[in-house]
């Protein structure tokens, strides 16, 4: 059975999917995490520590960590997710074979943060084996910095046990239009465009909004609501479990998401196998799947009357809701499936250990 040792933040939901897909399909797989680990682990966790607080400095402080961790479960293949901390830690540790798995903003936004977060972006693509990506625009920004034939693009897509439940079955033409907007409240999603385009909308709609989220922003999130009266109109809700919310997508009408920047999202893949009618922004990782006018709806980033005009035009195009869910759903289904997807990584890992 080969060895896999998955290095990635042990908080999220992509850690959790990764891992059960290659314990599920014949790996014996581990987790290096220097984040504490909120999700259900794979059968070997292996916790690392973040003593200074400063992430440059703390994977530099974890090579050693690493390297007994590496001793000991004596893996196959090494994985690390995110370009320029986890895969530069394991340039530092100086481990081989590595397969790296970029996640959108390493290396879509850190490379223009400065010269040494482009050094570190560099280093560790230089010494990967492969990368895979999730979009052509991610390809792109990788393509920058490491030999396009070490790329390989793996949609990380909407599990098959979950597409065939997750399906709207109704369309409703006239009462409230259900919107859900799931990225979360940090800068990166524009939540305050929003909340700004929900008030340039006043009442020309009938809709309610659920906004999930937490963060440093959540109190101000709430003045804004008070200031602009829609405390009736939008609920502002904590994130909910991955399978438990994907199954729960069919219940609203419209996905909406302001991203700044994003590669292509999960939650954009799952509303639109749900059913859903995306209205997002009009950005690389979503013109990808979102045709405006077509099926879906883009609007210009960070631009409130752009928002509140492509949910008008979208509260008129009702009735071709579900005409354009039946539509989506066969897309995704034809290209986005998350095993099937995943399989081709796992045939090429294969390849590397025999």
């Amino acid at each position: 059975m080969p060895r896999l040792l998955v290095m990635a933040d042990g908080r999220a939901v992509h850690t959790e999917r990764w891992c059960r897909y290659f314990e599920a399909t014949g790996f014996e797989t581990a987790l290096f995490s220097l984040e504490p680990c909120t999700i259900t682990p794979p059968r070997q966790l292996f916790p690392g520590k973040r003593p200074s607080g400063v992430g440059m400095v703390d994977y530099f402080l974890a090579r050693k960590r690493l390297q007994a961790v590496v001793a000991e479960f004596r893996p196959d293949i090494i994985n690390p997710h995110y370009i320029i901390s986890y895969a530069w830690l394991a340039w530092l540790a100086r481990l081989k074979p590595v397969v790296a798995t970029a996640w959108g903003s390493d290396l879509l936004l850190m490379p223009h943060r400065s010269f040494l977060h482009r050094q570190r972006i560099r280093r560790a693509l230089h010494w990967a084996d492969w990368c895979t990506v999730d979009n052509q625009n991610l390809f792109e920004a990788t393509a920058r910095f490491s030999a396009p034939g070490k790329i390989i693009r793996v949609v990380m897509g909407v599990e098959r046990r979950l597409f065939d439940r997750m399906a709207k079955i109704d369309f409703p033409q006239s009462g409230p239009l259900r919107i859900v907007a799931p990225r979360g409240l940090g800068r990166v999603y524009d939540p305050f465009t929003i909340v700004e385009a929900c008030r340039l909308i006043g009442k020309r709609i009938d809709y309610h909004l659920d906004l999930f989220g937490s963060g440093r922003d959540l109190t101000l999130l709430q003045e804004a609501f008070r200031k602009r009266s829609l405390g009736g109109r939008i609920s502002l809700l904590p994130f909910r479990p991955h399978e438990e919310f994907a199954l729960s997508l069919k219940e609203y009408d419209v996905y909406l998401a302001a991203s700044r920047s994003d590669s292509t999202s999960v939650a954009l893949l799952e509303a639109m196998a749900s059913g859903l009618y995306p209205v997002v922004t009009d950005i690389p990782g979503n013109r990808e799947w979102v045709r405006s006018g077509e099926n879906g709806r883009l609007f210009k980033v960070g631009a409130p009357l752009a928002l509140a005009e492509a949910l008008d035009a979208a509260a008129r195009q009702r009735a071709e809701f579900g005409r354009i869910a039946a539509a989506n759903r066969e897309r995704i289904a034809g290209e986005a499936i998350w095993e099937e997807n995943m399989d081709r990584l796992r045939d090429l890992m294969l390849t590397m250990v025999r």
